[in-house]
């Protein structure tokens, strides 16, 4: 009988806290619904040049009304609370008269919906200059937060991250997934065949690392679309970045086992094999074990190709050619990339509290022997 009523009173204090909640959020949406009105009211007060004034009133008032009735997916691919996190982000501009909410609109439809510029012109009623002023602009905004956003995992991320791998594959205690991504572009002018792709088109490649939730932890932008994977990775810091041991936790045990292991990404046959960086077997000398273990690795490293997946279903504007200038097509891809860990879950990572583990020396002399090692653990399963 106590232990009903002590359930009782925690389910009711649970409502409260609930309808507590939901009363605070309410009063946020109304304080933030009439900060736009005013400053829309504000903007149409000023005396601006516009294309057609009556395109743009009809467009600000869509743009509010789907605000008002927290249906903003539909018409900008956001719900309300993405949408208030990307508000924190943009900044107010000076020279920009237009209000901050239909500046983000305007970069979402080209964004997330593929809509030209060109056409974005015609439904909002501004210049065409204005709105790709504005698409860079916001652009920017996105860049500057790219260290609180895409950022390197500490070891206690990693190590929950590595636990999570185990949970989802057999044997296997990565922490995250390395590839490549072409993304299409103009021709830029005078640089001939040096953005044309094997896959013959113009793009840049862009080097990729995401967690298995498919949060981009690592990106690295390319200015050529000819190099590989492999050689992006080569060229790149972060080899060196990962060779470096403060960089990942010590060797531990694998579960289970005295196994002793490091921390690792999993990567395609692109990639060169490292103790950092475990790649399939290659077809020479195939056995039935090697090409287990390949199977294995490559159920859960597909994760990030899932990633780039999401990224182009999400702005569909990398459906397309990139038709900006190629340093602006460059910042866009990074900030969509920011734009994707916003809109993210928050980060749910078990806390280690520094668990201290002991010193282990590590006994592989060669990356080979690691993954032989790892193949016979993931074998076992």
């Amino acid at each position: 009988m106590h232990q009903r009523h002590v359930l009782y009173n925690s389910s009711k204090h649970q409502k409260r806290k609930k309808i507590e909640e939901l009363r605070r959020l309410f009063i946020e949406f109304v304080k933030f619904t009439a900060c736009l009105q005013v400053q829309l009211n504000h903007f149409c007060s000023k005396e601006l040049i516009l294309i057609n004034k009556r395109s743009f009133v009809a467009f600000q008032e869509q743009i509010l009304s789907h605000i008002r009735i927290r249906n903003t997916k539909r018409v900008i691919g956001l719900n309300f609370n993405q949408l208030m996190k990307l508000y924190g982000v943009i900044n107010e501009r000076e020279k920009c008269k237009a209000p901050k909410i239909i500046r983000i609109a305007i970069f979402l439809l080209f964004s997330k919906n593929g809509v030209s510029q060109h056409a974005l012109a015609i439904r909002t009623g501004l210049s065409q200059t204005t709105i790709h002023r504005i698409i860079q602009e916001c652009s920017t905004d996105l860049i500057m937060h790219a260290r609180d956003l895409i950022k390197w995992p500490s070891n206690d991320e990693i190590i929950t991250q590595e636990n999570y791998c185990l949970s989802i594959s057999k044997g296997f205690r990565a922490f995250a997934s390395i590839d490549g991504k072409h993304f299409r572009i103009d021709h830029p002018p005078n640089s001939g065949v040096y953005n044309r792709n094997y896959k013959q088109y113009f793009s840049f490649n862009t080097l990729f690392i995401s967690d298995f939730n498919r949060r981009i932890i690592y990106m690295q932008i390319c200015n050529s679309g000819q190099n590989s994977d492999a050689q992006l990775f080569a060229a790149s810091p972060l080899k060196g970045f990962l060779e470096n041991p403060n960089n990942l936790p010590p060797l531990r045990n694998l579960p289970n086992t005295t196994i002793p292991a490091s921390a690792y990404i999993l990567g395609d046959g692109g990639f060169k094999l490292m103790k950092q960086v475990i790649t399939p077997y290659r077809r020479l000398n195939m056995t039935p074990e090697k090409a287990k273990f390949n199977t294995e690795l490559s159920k859960i490293r597909v994760r990030v190709e899932h990633l780039f997946g999401v990224v182009t279903s999400k702005y569909r504007c990398f459906r397309k050619n990139l038709e900006l200038a190629p340093s602006n097509a460059q910042r866009l891809i990074a900030a969509l990339s920011v734009l994707h860990n916003l809109t993210l879950r928050p980060k749910i990572y078990a806390t280690q509290n520094q668990q201290i583990f002991p010193p282990i020396i590590d006994p592989y002399k060669t990356a080979n022997e690691f993954r032989d090692v790892i193949k016979s653990h993931v074998n076992s399963f």
